[in-house]
């Protein structure tokens, strides 16, 4: 979808240079909301997974559990912060970086 976003514009409806900046502003397009709502009922699924994983789990895996759900934090903060406009660079999705 993304690169042939220039025929159909159902990804990113439009771009433009953010004022003061040489940053490009995106406007999302009906696909983007469509891929960020599966992607988040993917991440749900997994973590209630684990979440039920963890209650069916000894004692000694449960700190790795706790570990990997606090992880899954990161990618959804950094992800919250782009789609609410709060991220620390303007018009920069920060969602990669939080993953790493």
């Amino acid at each position: 979808m993304v690169s042939t976003n220039q025929w159909h514009g159902l990804h990113w409806s439009g771009m433009q240079v953010a004022p003061g900046s040489v940053d490009l502003a995106y406007s999302h397009g009906p696909y983007f909301w469509l891929q960020a709502a599966y992607d988040y009922l993917l991440m749900l699924a997994g973590s209630v997974w684990l979440l039920c994983f963890f209650a069916r789990s000894p004692r000694l895996y449960r700190r790795q559990i706790i570990a990997i759900l606090l992880g899954t934090l990161i990618p959804w903060t950094g992800n919250f912060l782009y789609l609410l406009h709060l991220n620390p660079i303007s018009s920069v999705d920060v969602t990669p970086f939080f993953f790493i």
